[in-house]
């Protein structure tokens, strides 16, 4: 940590802090109802109003025209502000404070360069009264039963399921004859119901009529509770699965649409998804039922003119980079990246492990065991998770980054495989010593609850080959072994990659690894001479 203390105190009178202030305008159709009377009647015609920050570091205060809004914390994570009834038609006044350091900073203690600030973007978006509130949308690659014998698997033998769960949200008031778990979402406009519709690569629409949890006939199965639903559906066989992968990245689009029960759309939302099969087994990592050697590298969000602000043109650049140098994989050390980033590895076919603003240098055996800090940990991998889910270049959720390894971070391990079983989970505090972050400790028999691959940093070539040759096969390991970090590459650097990768495609496990790291951390300055 940059000053001394134990936490959760930080300098008291040495905090930087920013102030920021701007005006805007909010358009006037969002603010429905002005030539109404009755100022109750007038409230229930506005539109929701969001605001929207992308990413602040470390903790922020958020205040419209005068009036306190909220604070927030997590410096590479989204925060939002229901502002709907603090704004009005005409000029409004957004005022944010930025503190540099907060208690969050204990969780927040990556090798990189502090910038205090606002570092991603920042809007006002608006959403129907009932809108919807979240939609994750699981894409199931089925490979045929007999896929381990065949030395191809066509397309022809791929089948596909979705696995949609979906939530309704409302500011509206709910109806008193609402009071049963297993009712339908009723406000005093009346009932509402999600629906979808999938479109294939081409364009085509794969079902003939959207679907939701209540149309529990056909290959569709469902169950809605309140404003909760849940349902499964079977692709039509007539269609031929395009898989997802890192050399085929094929994108699916799925159509969610919030319907009243005239079935008159309230709201529409768009996302894309790629069917493809993580899976474990036989310390292999198989991507639709093949192995796949990770060769991965480690990528800070950082510009050299814009320090923590990427743009999605340097973004792209970073990608076919990596492309044309043979890397496969990202993991995003040690935060989520821009979201921009994600959907661009959608599209261009990069495998990411997608990793929590989680580490704790300064207090490494402390923070994952204290009460205290249980529930940040869990809140940033989770809101990383929900904000996330829908990505298909995402194979795998890390827990953070040398953080130690206790009952918090079991804690998240246990609600992201509750939550998402189509990804693995990565972390690589759950093969050190139990305590200091002192040799790994592969025997550990407790690792397994933070880690569904082994992914050691730095190891030498003898410890991999002592793990392949006698460890695992002693121990039953039917984990990879996938390095986080290997081949320090800032500055002068880099030697030995080849011995590496020898050792690595000869020995049955060893699955690669992530470079470190993509870029030098430098800033670019003018000097005296321009």
């Amino acid at each position: 940590m940059p000053f001394y203390g134990m936490y959760p105190r930080v300098p008291a009178e040495d905090n930087p802090t920013g102030l920021y202030r701007r005006t805007f305008d909010i358009p006037s159709e969002w603010i429905q109802g002005t030539d109404v009377a009755d100022a109750k009647e007038q409230a229930t015609r506005r539109k929701r109003m969001i605001l929207h920050f992308g990413g602040v570091e470390s903790c922020f205060y958020v205040y419209i025209n005068g009036m306190f809004v909220g604070m927030a914390k997590d410096s590479r994570l989204p925060s939002e502000f229901d502002i709907t009834s603090l704004v009005d038609t005409g000029k409004n006044t957004l005022a944010v404070v930025v503190l540099r350091w907060s208690d969050g900073c204990f969780l927040e203690q990556q090798d990189h360069w502090r910038m205090a600030g606002i570092h991603r973007s920042v809007y006002v978006y608006a959403t129907p009264r009932t809108y919807i509130d979240d939609v994750f949308a699981k894409a199931e690659l089925i490979l045929p039963t007999d896929y381990i014998d065949k030395a191809m698997i066509a397309n022809s033998d791929l089948r596909g399921r979705l696995h949609v769960q979906s939530r309704i949200g409302s500011i509206d008031k709910l109806t008193e004859r609402c009071n049963n778990y297993k009712d339908e979402m009723l406000y005093d406009k009346g009932k509402y119901r999600i629906v979808i519709q999938l479109h294939a690569p081409n364009g085509k629409a794969l079902f003939r009529f959207p679907v939701g949890a209540s149309d529990v006939e056909g290959s569709v199965l469902g169950v809605l509770r309140s404003h909760l639903s849940s349902f499964t559906v079977d692709i039509p066989n007539d269609h031929t699965i395009q898989p997802w992968s890192d050399e085929t990245p094929n994108l699916y689009e799925v159509v969610a649409t919030l319907v009243d029960d005239s079935f008159r759309e309230v709201e529409t939302i768009s996302f894309r998804v790629g069917f493809r099969c993580i899976e474990i087994r036989g310390r292999e990592l198989l991507v639709n039922g093949r192995p796949v050697l990770i060769r991965g590298v480690n990528r800070h969000d950082h510009s050299p003119t814009g320090a923590k602000t990427v743009t999605m043109d340097e973004m792209r650049r970073d990608i076919h980079l990596m492309k044309q140098y043979n890397f496969n994989a990202i993991r995003t050390a040690h935060y989520p990246n821009s979201p921009v980033l994600y959907r661009l590895c959608d599209e261009l076919g990069m495998l990411v492990i997608n990793e929590a603003n989680i580490e704790s240098h300064s207090s490494y055996d402390l923070c994952p065991r204290e009460h205290i800090f249980a529930s940040a940990f869990l809140d940033r991998v989770m809101r990383m998770v929900v904000r996330d889910q829908n990505h298909p270049c995402i194979i795998g959720w890390s827990l953070g980054n040398e953080a130690g390894f206790g009952p918090n971070q079991t804690a998240c391990a246990g609600w992201v495989r509750g939550y998402d079983d189509s990804r693995f989970i990565h972390y690589e505090g759950a093969v050190h010593e139990q305590w200091g972050q002192g040799p790994n400790d592969y025997r550990r028999r407790d690792g397994r609850l933070g880690t569904d691959v082994v992914c050691p940093m730095y190891p030498s070539l003898d410890e991999m080959k002592e793990w392949a040759e006698s460890i695992a096969p002693e121990i039953g390991e039917t984990r990879p072994y996938i390095m986080c970090e290997y081949s320090h590459s800032m500055g002068c650097s880099g030697g030995g990659l080849s011995d590496y990768w020898a050792l690595i495609k000869c020995t049955h496990g060893l699955q690669g690894g992530f470079v470190w790291d993509w870029i030098d951390q430098g800033l670019e300055r003018v000097d005296q001479n321009g």
